[in-house]
C-alpha cells in the first residue's frame, strides 16, 4: 500500500467516525425526546384513569341518590293516595271545577315528567351498559 493510499484511507477513516458520532449524537437527542414524550403520555393516562376512577365513583353516588330519591317519590305518592282516600269524603259532590281542572293538569303534567324521567333513565342506562363495552380498563 502506498503512503498516498494510506493517507486517503485514514483521512476517509476520520470523516466516517465523524459522521457516525453525530449520527450517534442525533440518536442519542431522538431518544431523549422520545422518552419526554413517553413521560408526558404515560402522565396524561394516569391522570385519565384517574378522572375515570373519580367518574365512575360519582356516577355510583348520583345511582345511589336517584334510587333514594325514587323511593322517596313512591313514599310520597302513597302518601298523596292515602290523603286523597282519607280527605274524599269532605270534598263536595260538586266540586269547583277550576280546582278539580288544576288538579287534572297538575297530574297530567306530573306523568308528563314522570315518563320523560323515565324515558331518560332509561336512555342513560342503555349508553352506560354500550359504553362498559368499549373500556380498557376493567373493573375489580
Amino acid at each position: 500500500m502506498t503512503p498516498a493510499k494510506a493517507v486517503k484511507i485514514a483521512k476517509e477513516a476520520e470523516r466516517l467516525a465523524k459522521q457516525l458520532s453525530e449520527t450517534v449524537t442525533e440518536l442519542q437527542l431522538r431518544r431523549e425526546e422520545s422518552d419526554h414524550i413517553h413521560d408526558l403520555l404515560v402522565t396524561r393516562a394516569e391522570k385519565a384513569a384517574e378522572r375515570i376512577l373519580l367518574l365512575e365513583y360519582r356516577i355510583a353516588e348520583m345511582e345511589d341518590d336517584f334510587d333514594a330519591n325514587q323511593s322517596e317519590l313512591k313514599f310520597l305518592r302513597i302518601q298523596l293516595q292515602a290523603i286523597e282516600v282519607q280527605c274524599a269524603e269532605f270534598i263536595p259532590r260538586s266540586p269547583d271545577k277550576e280546582l278539580t281542572e288544576s288538579i287534572l293538569n297538575w297530574k297530567v303534567d306530573w306523568e308528563d315528567i314522570d315518563r320523560k324521567s323515565k324515558a331518560r333513565r332509561k336512555k342513560c342506562h342503555i349508553s352506560i351498559h354500550v359504553d362498559d363495552t368499549s373500556t380498557f380498563i376493567d373493573n375489580p
